[in-house]
């Protein structure tokens, strides 16, 4: 048996392994058609159509929890305009948090 995956709707994609009984690809969220065709040795052939659902990945401003010894502060590490902080914490706009040292007591 042969197969053939053709893409049908939605963007662009590299197929991996399209002549293959299974096929993979990497994307964007969206949504993609795909028809898949099996034929077997006397030319009889069948397809069906695939709908894959790609979703969008929750993307979250990430707060670090900092530990200065026995005192517990949290910092807002805010690095899009678009996303807010939460209320409770002042937002500070960085790449790489520096945290001192804790001093002996």
């Amino acid at each position: 048996i042969t197969y053939l995956w053709e893409q049908k709707n939605g963007e662009w994609v590299d197929m991996i392994g399209e002549e293959e009984s299974v096929m993979s690809f990497e994307a964007k969220a969206g949504e993609y058609e795909f028809t898949v065709t099996a034929t077997d040795n006397y030319k009889a052939s069948s397809s069906e159509n695939v709908i894959v659902l790609i979703n969008e990945e929750p993307n979250e401003t990430p707060i670090p929890i900092i530990n200065y010894g026995k005192e517990e502060s949290t910092v807002a590490v805010k690095k899009s305009p678009e996303k807010e902080a939460p209320a409770d914490v002042e937002p500070v706009v960085m790449d790489t948090l520096a945290v001192p040292a804790p001093v002996a007591e």
